[in-house]
């Protein structure tokens, strides 16, 4: 379930992030710096978090798959 929520958080915010309009007007540039401050500050680092502990989840699975001799664990398609 984690990897499935952070997936669909990944196919959310990269069309956000690339489908940034760029003007050259002050209170724009200022609005889209804190949006990416925001992102930055707040959103990537919990994101990074979760990312580590899946990571670490699949990790512990294979070691103790190989510990008791089993084949390793496979992913469903779209979450390896």
């Amino acid at each position: 379930r984690q990897a499935r929520e952070f997936l669909e958080w990944i196919s959310i915010t990269i069309p956000v992030l690339e489908s940034r309009n760029f003007r050259d007007d002050s209170e724009d540039a200022k609005s889209q710096f804190e949006n990416h401050k925001d992102f930055l500050v707040k959103q990537k680092p919990l994101r990074a978090v979760q990312k580590l502990d899946i990571e670490g989840l699949l990790v512990d699975i294979q070691t103790r798959l190989q510990v008791y001799e089993r084949s390793p664990y496979v992913p469903p398609t779209g979450l390896g």
